[in-house]
């Protein structure tokens, strides 16, 4: 009878009913699966470990979860590129209008300054005239 515990094998191959070798597991080679699916894996965990279909489906639905993150992204930044060139233009406008509104303030300075003095003048004027 086979021992149930084996140890210091170069080899092991298996054959399906047919009496053809699938599986080989090699001290050289590794574990050829003769195209054959390894089921029942744990979850991998260690950086050498196997990974089973559902960490991958996992890794899938985040890069898909991603892809349309940056997809949003990259149209908010197209957006915000446009308004960046629409604000450029519009504080250009700004600067320009606060020059203008700078000076039109310092002609009103003038003539208020103006309207006083003939205001006093007027008063004086009137005051005489009574």
């Amino acid at each position: 009878a086979l021992k149930k515990d084996l140890s210091k094998l170069n080899s092991a191959s298996f054959n399906n009913a047919g009496g053809n070798e699938t599986v080989k597991i090699d001290g050289d080679k590794g574990i050829n699966a003769g195209n054959l699916k390894v089921t029942n894996v744990a979850d991998g965990v260690a950086d050498k470990d196997a990974v089973n279909v559902s960490q991958l489906k996992k890794v899938d639905n985040k890069a898909e979860a991603n892809k349309t993150a940056i997809d949003t992204n990259k149209t908010a930044i197209t957006k915000n590129a446009g308004d960046i060139v629409t604000n450029k233009s519009d504080i250009a406008t700004n600067k320009d209008n606060i020059a203008t509104n700078k000076q039109k303030i310092a002609d009103n300075k003038t003539a208020i300054d103006k309207n006083a003095g003939d205001i006093v003048t007027n008063k004086t004027d009137i005051a005489t005239n009574k």
